[in-house]
């Protein structure tokens, strides 16, 4: 109904023009239309590592096409995939879209989500309640749908939330970190650091945080993602 091929419908989807989608450009293209963009993107992403979408990822679909192939297609075997929303799965929608704005809005501000995260939590305990969460989102510039945010990261419904809810790759990332340097007697920040920057430079350079992380036995894999969490400016020092 919204479009009569898929060359126009990735057209009104693509409004930057980039020839591909994040998550957040797909739902923003996709305002308005009577789906729910959530489970769209579920069916046309394959595997964890597929992040953007390109025009022939949604050939699959059958859809019109402008220059019909062999055989043209139909919308009817994605029928239930685009039905109209109701009123939960609105709101699911609603919240999932904000944190993805939210995400790239600590990203912009602070080069990553890891970093953003030390940011808000300043009391360095690990988890922020709504109290908490809200100041902090204040603090940086942040004052949009706060309790609609708080309660879609709060996936556990336990009233608080962390940076495994915030941002789960480098939550895992920091948990085995954390884990191996206290395994290794480092129990406070200020122990790691002085691992981390022998020369008293007041930085880390990825060969110096690669070393400590080979002294604790975390793989350079993690490591290297992990430091890339962390170098939010990308000049490669944290």
């Amino acid at each position: 109904e919204v479009a009569p091929d898929l060359e126009t419908a990735w057209e009104i989807l693509d409004i930057h023009r980039r020839g591909r989608l994040t998550f957040a450009e797909f739902c923003e293209g996709a305002r308005g239309w009577d789906i729910d963009p959530s489970r769209v993107w579920a069916h046309l992403v394959v595997g964890p590592e597929l992040r953007e979408l390109c025009f022939q990822d949604i050939t699959f679909l059958g859809g019109r096409r402008r220059t019909p192939p062999a055989e043209e297609g139909s919308w009817a075997p994605f029928a239930s995939v685009l039905r109209p929303l109701d009123k939960p799965s609105k709101q699911r929608l609603d919240g999932a879209m904000l944190v993805e704005e939210f995400r790239q809005f600590l990203k912009k501000t602070f080069g990553s989500v890891a970093r953003a995260w030390y940011r808000l939590d300043e009391s360095g305990d690990g988890v922020l309640n709504f109290r908490e969460f809200c100041t902090a989102c204040r603090d940086i510039g942040w004052r949009t749908g706060l309790k609609t945010l708080f309660n879609t990261l709060d996936a556990d419904g336990e009233n608080s939330i962390s940076l495994d809810e915030l941002d789960p790759e480098a939550g895992q990332m920091v948990r085995v970190f954390v884990s191996a340097a206290s395994e290794n007697g480092l129990l406070t920040v200020e122990s790691v650091w002085a691992k981390l920057d022998p020369d008293g430079s007041g930085t880390c350079s990825l060969q110096e945080f690669r070393a400590l992380c080979a002294t604790l036995s975390v793989d350079t894999v993690t490591a290297k993602a992990l430091f890339r969490f962390l170098d939010g400016s990308g000049d490669g020092s944290v």
